[in-house]
């Protein structure tokens, strides 16, 4: 089912990416390994993340260009898609992240990487928040840093995750904010996230968050200051009134003290906010307002995670299905070949499994991915078909197994609709082919071994061919070179089956001594059948030089 398909994609997968001579293909495996895990919703398991996140974090690691980025930006999904079967690799990570703070190409990806760890692994990077705690604060203070897209906004979301180990060090984060948003230098947009974190810890005081109490006249100065250099943009207004308002909810009537120094700020800045005029009446009242007012959403909008929900399963499309069967018109072994290779291109294509869809893009550039996968995407397609399109795969698989029909299909395209059928009866869905013209088409592509299990099963289930086929399976145990199995089968055959015996198998074998025992109890039996049977002399002979038995039957 699903799970035999996602197995079957993310090893042929994680096999290319160990694969250092498919070096080429490396981006092209990640990128399907991607589509694979999000189509688990979320809930990765862990065998699925043992089986990528080693080379991919060996990627991380390398030098290759260009991949080294891509895997890194990739990582902090899978840490979202797999949580804490990633436990194992959190050494690891922590070396690259390390390796990561430097440089600034590849800093939004160790921001990212540490965002998913606090959400999804708070309590295994706990122990590592102390060395990443001044990366983070450097980020807020250094100008390279600073101007990166998104920096701030990443560093200033992993504070408000790690609320509650950051209160010994809130102080430190809080001088480095209101550094922060006073710098006219400073990008727009991370002056902007720093007010929004400004009000929405100080909005999370009185439902567990940090205490800002303590706090409160640093940003109380910091906020009727940009209020009061008339430089501050509508939205950066909106910010402030809003962290003042928060502000005023946790200290309730001990805001009173700040109300004339904010009065005058909002007076020279023009700004009117009922709200807050009604907020500040009440703490001169005495009374602490705790919820209400609006949320700091409403001033941008906030970007939603990914994860999300498992991708559906697809449909077959039936008419292209039926097109890549049909093996009318294919007479040479290039004509076969191009079937074969359509149809395997085609039945990843069309796979219901999204894990299995993901590989088609690679299997165009890669041609052995489309082979690996072909019993796992016919498995898939055949569950999506109905019965006439059922039919009409039979109907072409047995005309290309015919030798009537197929006399030029190349052996190893007979080998794979064979390992196919193998595989669908493994997997409890039989394909209801007869057995005689399997048996005829290992015969064909010398496929020995599949040949007997069709044989052992023709000699078990049909009673009436079981004097032909066992001579058949002598025949083969001898070219496998399973003499063990025949004196079995033999033995079975005469004990259990009840079959006459005949002399012939035991020459067959190579049982020179036993065929000569049963010639001779023959010809006592039956003297007038002695022009049927071997010379007598020359099976004496056999039977009583054991050198020149051996010689012979090695000849």
């Amino acid at each position: 089912g699903v799970e035999v398909c996602t197995q079957a994609a993310m090893h042929c997968l994680t096999r290319v990416l160990n694969d250092e001579t498919l070096k080429g293909h490396h981006l092209m495996a990640v990128q399907s390994i991607m589509i694979v895990l999000r189509f688990q919703g979320g809930k990765a398991a862990g065998h699925v993340v043992q089986q990528f996140v080693r080379p991919l974090l060996d990627i991380a690691q390398g030098e290759q260009p260009g991949m080294r980025e891509f895997a890194l930006q990739q990582l902090p999904l899978v840490l979202a898609s797999a949580g804490t079967h990633m436990r194992p690799y959190m050494p690891e990570i922590m070396s690259l992240l390390q390796g990561c703070w430097g440089k600034p190409a590849l800093l939004p990806h160790a921001l990212s990487m540490v965002e998913k760890l606090c959400v999804h692994m708070l309590h295994d990077t706990r122990p590592h928040l102390k060395a990443i705690f001044p990366k983070l604060l450097a980020v807020l203070d250094k100008d390279a840093s600073r101007r990166i897209h998104g920096s701030v906004a990443k560093v200033l979301e992993i504070m408000g995750l790690i609320e509650a180990d950051l209160q010994p060090s809130l102080q430190l984060v809080l001088a480095a904010v209101l550094r922060l948003v006073e710098d006219r230098s400073a990008p727009t947009e991370a002056r902007i996230s720093a007010l929004k974190w400004i009000g929405k810890t100080c909005g999370s005081a009185g439902a567990g968050g940090v205490e800002m109490s303590r706090h409160a006249g640093s940003i109380v100065q910091c906020m009727c200051r940009l209020l009061g250099v008339g430089s501050a943009t509508k939205r950066e207004k909106l910010l402030i009134m809003y962290a003042l308002r928060q502000l005023s909810r946790d200290l309730g009537s001990r805001y009173v003290c700040f109300i004339p120094s904010v009065r005058e700020a909002m007076e020279k800045a023009s700004v009117v906010d009922k709200e807050y005029d009604r907020l500040a009446a009440r703490a001169m009242g005495g009374s602490a307002v705790w919820g209400g007012g609006q949320s700091v959403r409403n001033f941008a909008a906030e970007e939603t995670g990914g994860g999300g929900e498992a991708e559906e399963a697809g449909k077959v499309n039936v008419a292209e299905f039926r097109k890549a069967w049909e093996v009318a018109h294919r007479s040479t072994r290039d004509d076969w070949s191009d079937w074969m290779r359509g149809l395997k291109l085609t039945l990843l294509r069309q796979s219901p499994s999204p894990a299995l869809r993901a590989c088609a893009t690679i299997a165009l550039a890669y041609d052995p991915i489309a082979g690996e996968l072909f019993n796992a995407s016919f498995m898939s397609c055949w569950g999506g078909v109905g019965s006439g399109e059922r039919e009409i795969v039979l109907k072409n698989i047995e005309r290309a197994c015919s030798q009537d029909w197929s006399p030029n299909i190349p052996k190893e395209i007979l080998h794979t609709l064979l390992s196919l059928t193998d595989f669908m009866e493994r997997h409890g869905q039989a394909l209801p082919i007869s057995r005689k013209l399997l048996l005829s088409a290992a015969d064909r592509c010398r496929a020995y071994a599949k040949s007997l299990r069709y044989l052992e099963k023709e000699f078990r289930m049909v009673p009436e061919s079981r004097e032909v086929s066992l001579e058949r399976l002598f025949s083969l145990y001898q070219s496998l070179s399973l003499p063990e199995s025949s004196n079995g089968v033999l033995s079975y055959a005469t004990k259990e089956l009840k079959l006459e015996l005949r002399e012939g198998w035991y020459e067959m074998l190579r049982m020179w001594e036993e065929a000569f025992a049963a010639y001779q109890s023959r010809l006592s039996k039956e003297p007038q059948e002695a022009h049927n049977l071997p010379t007598p002399g020359g099976m004496q002979a056999f039977a009583l030089a054991p050198c020149t038995m051996a010689s012979l039957a090695s000849a």
